[in-house]
């Protein structure tokens, strides 16, 4: 009985999602098939070498697809990537991968996992970290191989399939899902109509809370004026006897220390922290959080599993403008709309 309910459920998914492609490409039909592409072995990729983005933007579009910014971390990936990207490409583009170097002891880590690199496919002279200021990762236009760049260098991208997705049930989150007992008091809305998503339980490690915000089409939070700390300190403490303690997108970076939010590489401008924060007790933590009962910023190793605040996307703010203004030089030069409205704030 279980299995022919999943088998329904299956179905009813999979109908969902390509109608909802057909959907989209009937209303733009500019929506590029060709951006989605299979390995020898079957693993599915998305490769954007068109429009370019930083490596934080790059980032959230792959998180925002249910994917994740590619982690070239075993051989056998590597040989799998590589030649499917000989194959579409003459050349290969610029394109990010989710490599970057961490803020203890510059070793080279993939963000989407935390782990360490084990593999490397460096080109000559690779990393030269030039001018202290190339800390992510990419694979470099005709060398096919791993050069540094700034973050803030707009370039193309490879997703991969979510790596927090494969190892979850897949089973418990469809039912869940799908019998609508997926929480609504989870998303609220501050005092000036800002719209977040808190999640207290189950918990995530810095990471794997910012890919939950991303596949929510939303941003880690960034707590960056006194306005928004006022906005969501109110909230929290509307909602919640005690402040349990929350990621915010907040971490230090692999060169001075400073603290930026990662989800739009701005530094510090605003700080809340607590008593003697942030310590970096035992140089091991680098990732920030509004701690318990204190309703104050603290530091801790970004592996901790902890609840998360999300925010609406920063960079989905700025698409809308732009989708607005397009729609509007749309009707007033007679295109049909066939009465559907696409908003990209939803899933």
């Amino acid at each position: 009985m279980f299995q022919l309910f999943k088998m329904h459920i299956n179905k009813l998914l999979t109908m969902k999602y390509f109608v909802s492609i057909l959907l989209i490409i009937s209303i733009v039909g500019s929506v590029p098939v060709r951006k989605w592409h299979r390995s020898n072995d079957g693993s599915l990729y998305f490769i954007e070498a068109e429009e370019k983005y930083n490596w934080f933007e790059a980032w959230n579009e792959c998180a925002r697809k249910n994917m994740s910014l590619m982690a070239i971390d075993t051989l056998y990936k590597h040989t799998q990537i590589d030649t499917l990207l000989r194959r579409i490409f003459p050349t290969s583009p610029s394109l990010w991968i989710s490599g970057h170097d961490n803020a203890v002891d510059r070793r080279y880590e993939w963000a989407t996992s935390g782990r360490v690199f084990t593999f490397t496919n460096w080109g000559a002279g690779q990393p030269d970290r030039l001018n202290n200021n190339e800390h992510c990762i990419l694979i470099w236009h005709n060398t096919w191989q791993w050069y540094d760049l700034p973050c803030s260098r707009k370039i193309g991208f490879v997703c991969e399939e979510n790596v927090y997705l494969k190892e979850k049930n897949r089973d418990i989150l469809l039912i869940a899902t799908l019998s609508g007992s997926v929480p609504m008091e989870k998303w609220h809305r501050s005092s000036d109509e800002s719209l977040y998503y808190i999640e207290t339980e189950p918990k995530y490690n810095w990471f794997e809370a910012w890919n939950e915000c991303a596949r929510k089409n939303m941003s880690l939070m960034a707590i960056d004026t006194f306005y928004k700390h006022t906005q969501i300190d109110t909230l929290l403490r509307r909602l919640f006897p005690t402040s349990p303690s929350f990621w915010l997108s907040g971490h230090d970076n692999a060169v001075d220390k400073r603290y930026e939010w990662a989800t739009s590489g701005e530094v510090f401008s605003f700080t809340n922290w607590g008593p003697g924060q942030p310590d970096r007790l035992n140089n091991n933590e680098h990732c920030i959080l509004i701690w318990q009962n204190t309703w104050q910023w603290y530091d801790l190793p970004c592996s901790h599993k902890l609840g998360f605040l999300c925010e609406e996307n920063i960079f989905l703010k700025e698409m809308n403008k732009e989708l607005s203004t397009l729609k509007d030089s749309c009707l007033s030069n007679g295109c049909k709309c066939n009465n559907v409205v696409l908003n990209i704030n939803k899933n």
